[in-house]
């Protein structure tokens, strides 16, 4: 799940919270945190040629190659983030001054 559909989904009220005031947080896959951490640095590197590009004297056809390469740099931002983060963290609290049961939903 992408996280622009769960911020749309919740705005929609297609997710209510358990409890009035229940803390939800989303927990990262252990083995793809380094793949998306490479990936958010090859997107910033991009970023930096893009933006850079009359000091460092680009031509058009390298402008416009570090410009796709910023696209497919955020894109896969996007697909590493949703294989990243592919748990949600919910903890119902049933009774309001009871003890926090961990799941996952």
């Amino acid at each position: 799940m992408r996280s622009g559909s769960l911020r749309r989904s919740w705005r929609r009220g297609a997710l209510r919270p358990v409890t009035t005031g229940t803390c939800s947080s989303f927990s990262p896959l252990t083995i793809a945190v380094e793949d998306l951490l490479q990936a958010v640095a090859d997107y910033c590197a991009w970023q930096s040629v893009v933006e850079e590009t009359k000091p460092l004297a680009l031509d058009g056809h390298q402008e416009k190659q570090a410009t796709d390469r910023l696209a497919d740099a955020d894109h896969t931002v996007d697909l590493r983030l949703a294989e990243t983060y592919q748990w949600l963290l919910v903890p119902p609290q049933p009774e309001p001054n009871g003890p926090v049961e961990w799941g996952t939903a």
